[in-house]
């Protein structure tokens, strides 16, 4: 076998392995909520470290495109709705933290999420990330993902910040303000 094809061979191998990896964590959420965990730690520790880069586009976008089938379908709607609608100016209007980790700054070097509490309610899973570090002593999860639990997978549906605020929330309003913004403008009141 030339060099060529090995490394062909090798790079293969390891595609294959990573995804055997990401379907075993998607194939164990359908046997209990700690497969939902195992999901939630797989999704972070490939996300956070896309987040730390530097990206054209929003990080969340770039996660919507390669794991579109982790997310629901309203949630991949609103987010590509938000990241592509322009304000008056031209720029787009896009939330000003990630939505995922719940911060601006995602630490350099990156903080590590870890996935704590799982809670079940219904065919809805709720699992609690902290920062994994042991100077930061929260008492609160820094976000909560809300996944649900559909034909023997988990699903991200939304995200929690605190008792009150969540992304799902935060979209529908910042799409309602801009269509009031949008009607302001153009004098159809």
């Amino acid at each position: 076998m030339s060099r060529i094809q090995l490394k062909w061979y090798c790079l293969l191998s390891l595609s294959l392995a990573i995804c055997s990896s990401v379907s075993k964590a998607q194939n164990a959420s359908t046997e209990k909520p700690d497969g939902c965990k195992a999901l939630v730690q797989s999704f972070y520790d490939w996300y956070v470290p896309v987040a730390a880069r530097r990206n054209a586009r929003p990080s969340f976008y770039l996660a919507l495109q390669s794991k579109p089938t982790w997310f629901s379908r309203e949630l991949t709607v609103l987010l590509k709705k938000d990241s592509a609608t322009p304000t008056e100016n031209g720029d787009l209007l896009e939330l000003d933290f990630d939505p995922f980790l719940n911060t601006q700054d995602v630490g350099n070097p990156p903080n590590k999420y870890k996935a704590g509490r799982v809670t079940r309610k219904g065919e809805n899973v709720f699992v609690d990330l902290k920062i994994d570090d042991p100077a930061e002593k929260a008492e609160k999860p820094i976000v909560t993902a809300e996944l649900q639990v559909s034909s023997g997978r988990c699903v991200f549906t939304n995200f929690y910040y605190s008792e009150s605020a969540n992304l799902l929330t935060l979209l529908k309003h910042n799409r309602t303000e801009r269509l009031e913004r949008k009607q302001f403008s153009t004098g159809n009141r």
